[in-house]
């Protein structure tokens, strides 16, 4: 699918010791937005310490913000102070008085930042090492999934958005206000995925094999007992209609519902459903559905995490989506980003990995990382062509190939012989900006050639009626 953007857990924009000295320090030098004014019903005014989401770093990591601001102060002194060292006789050169100012502030800098950070926040320490400082901070999680939420919105045209993703604490928090108004229009989804990321490529590859045997059998036997012909997709969401079944946790304690606590909120569908299909390498799949279209939400908040779906239009509504969750297209997007960036591999290994590993080539800055993404973010969306055939997909993606003849040379001779083809169809190459409608080129045109700048920067809204782009294009 076309990546239409990625965000990173940093600001590379914010310098942390200009956002100190301007959030957290008055033009005295002493310190503000640390206590909070309130006053009561009945007149009593009072003060209060902010709460994190209430402070003007409430968005950062604020340990590494503050520790980062002491620690350039820091290394400024002994940067400066390593120029005034006893010499070979013992003596030491005298400080100039506007150098002595700057240390004296850097002094007094940091005895405010530790006050703040220790005194009144209670932050952990966070010890930085004696490397160049870089401009830019980190940024909590749950706020950069919650920009990046809101940026994806603002980007698509108005109409359905059906989110899937994995089970995260935070964006139980996020998902429900980002699509606030979506939800209450019955335009957004959200389905939530589980799968066995831990099994082994035998394991998982048996899995599949016994998947395709089922559906054949369950195939074969339709077809016998039907007159009518459907295709190959409408038999396999009949064949997960039929048998996916309702997924809990068994244990010491009893039966429990299957998510985590965060997902277990009244707010939620109860019932999660274990797939019966088993493929694109998520195996043992699990889809719970905390937003749903309002007539199946109804209808599923009713039943226990429990028990099985009677309903027969609401089995056959989950089984279409079940079918749709998938993360094949993140998975294949991140896979090629790690294998091709070195810097972007992960530090932790993987699951046959015990302990992390070193990563040569990471970026000490990370604003060079987050430039190689959005680098390597063109290049696959607008210069690779690949093909787009899964199991599900049936014969979407291929097209015909022409009957003829293919030549196999004889071992150890000139002499070739004449073959019929044997392969009836051959997978379409394409791009994700080809496929969103973005990229206009034709079958078999030069996919490395640049495309149109217009197009990048607009193309790929202009099927959705933006009308920006005219103005570039009709001048």
């Amino acid at each position: 699918g076309y990546v239409f953007r990625i965000d990173a857990n940093f600001d590379p924009r914010v310098d942390p010791t200009a956002f100190f000295q301007e959030n957290y320090l008055t033009t005295n030098g002493h310190l503000k937005n640390i206590r909070g004014h309130y006053q009561q019903k009945s007149g009593r005014s009072f003060t209060a310490p902010l709460l994190h989401f209430q402070r003007p770093s409430g968005r950062f990591d604020e340990a590494a913000l503050f520790a980062s601001t002491e620690s350039e102060w820091r290394v400024f002194s002994e940067r400066v102070m390593a120029d005034f060292e006893p010499d070979e006789n013992g003596v030491i050169p005298p400080i100039p008085d506007k150098i002595q100012q700057h240390l004296d502030k850097a002094e007094d800098q940091r005895f405010l930042l530790n006050e703040l950070r220790h005194g009144y926040f209670g932050l952990p320490e966070s010890h930085r090492d004696y490397r160049g400082g870089f401009k830019g901070i980190m940024v909590k999680p749950t706020y950069t999934k919650a920009a990046h939420l809101a940026c994806i919105k603002e980007m698509m045209p108005h109409g359905k958005i059906t989110l899937v993703g994995e089970q995260e604490a935070s964006m139980v928090r996020v998902v429900p206000h980002i699509f606030r108004d979506m939800i209450q229009e019955d335009l957004f989804e959200w389905f939530v995925i589980s799968f066995d990321k831990n099994s082994s490529k035998p394991v998982s590859k048996q899995r599949e094999d016994d998947f395709q045997e089922d559906l054949e059998m369950f195939k074969q036997v339709w077809r016998k007992a039907h007159v009518e012909e459907i295709s190959d997709y409408e038999l396999l969401r009949l064949y997960c209609a039929q048998k996916m079944k309702p997924a809990f946790k068994i244990d010491a304690g009893g039966v429990k519902p299957f998510p985590i606590s965060n997902l277990q909120s009244e707010q939620f569908p109860a019932l999660w459903m274990r797939s019966p299909v088993q493929h694109y390498g998520e195996t043992n799949k699990v889809v719970g559905f905390p937003m749903l279209r309002q007539k199946y939400r109804s209808k599923l908040k009713g039943i226990a995490f429990d028990q099985d779906v009677q309903d027969q239009e609401l089995r056959e509504a989950l089984s279409r989506r079940i079918l749709a969750s998938t993360l094949q297209p993140v998975s294949s997007f991140m896979n090629s980003l790690r294998v091709r960036t070195s810097p972007t591999e992960r530090a932790g290994g993987n699951s046959t990995r015990t302990g992390s590993s070193y990563i040569s080539g990471a970026m000490f800055n990370p604003a060079v990382l987050v430039a190689i993404l959005n680098i390597y973010r063109v290049y696959f969306n607008w210069f690779e062509p690949r093909q787009y055939v899964s199991g599900a997909s049936g014969s979407k993606g291929t097209e015909n190939v022409s009957e003829g003849y293919v030549s196999i040379r004889v071992p150890g001779t000139k002499e070739y012989l004449k073959k019929k083809k044997r392969r009836k169809s051959a997978p379409i190459l394409s791009t994700p900006a080809v496929r969103l409608g973005a990229d206009k080129r034709s079958k078999g045109a030069d996919m490395q050639k640049a495309p149109d700048p217009r197009r990048i920067l607009y193309r790929p809204w202009l099927f959705h009626g933006t009308p920006l782009w005219r103005k570039f294009e009709t001048r």
